[in-house]
């Protein structure tokens, strides 16, 4: 059986998710972050554009927006930068053990309910199998050569049915063949 810790499939699926982010995507959470702001920003100045539209139409008032038309020019604030390093220390300081171990240590220690249910099926096939052809699998020295004791219904012939099949290779003319005792 396996010696591996088996956890739920989304559980199982989360966590590689962290170590793969964390060791194939180091900067993700950065520019997740900074997508975020952008569309933040972007949602602002759609908002900000509607509101100065609105105003304009209702009073014929001009209105000054305070943002600048892009948000490309503007610089990204310094704290993002400072809360996402301040995020990623509170994860590993109090985070699971699972999010500081290797992928490949991470994928020999821990499996899915799902790939240890498959992992009982193949294990029952086979065995299954090997039951099936155990003349295949034996390692039994008494046997002799299997080619010369294996029937067609895929069982050991025996001693007495070996001396039998000899002796009527005998009465043919051919040499019967020495069995080994």
């Amino acid at each position: 059986m396996s010696t591996k810790i088996v956890i739920e499939e989304e559980e199982y699926v989360e966590a590689l998710e962290q170590i793969i982010e964390r060791d194939f995507f180091p900067d993700l959470p950065k520019l997740k972050k900074q997508t975020e702001l952008l569309q933040d920003e972007e949602e602002s100045l759609a908002w900000t554009d509607t509101m100065l539209r609105v105003a304009r139409t209702r009073d014929n008032i001009s209105v000054r927006s305070n943002t600048s038309g892009s948000g490309w020019d503007q610089p990204t604030e310094q704290s993002v930068e400072t809360d996402l390093e301040r995020d990623e220390q509170d994860q590993s300081a109090g985070g699971d053990a699972k999010a500081l171990m290797t992928l490949n240590h991470f994928v020999a220690t821990h499996t899915s309910e799902d790939n240890e249910s498959f992992n009982q099926l193949q294990e029952k096939a086979v065995k299954d199998h090997q039951r099936r052809y155990h003349w295949a699998f034996d390692d039994d020295d008494e046997k002799g050569d299997p080619k010369l004791h294996l029937l067609a219904d895929g069982t050991w012939i025996s001693r007495e049915q070996r001396r039998i099949a000899d002796e009527a290779c005998a009465s043919k003319g051919e040499m019967p063949i020495a069995f080994e005792h």
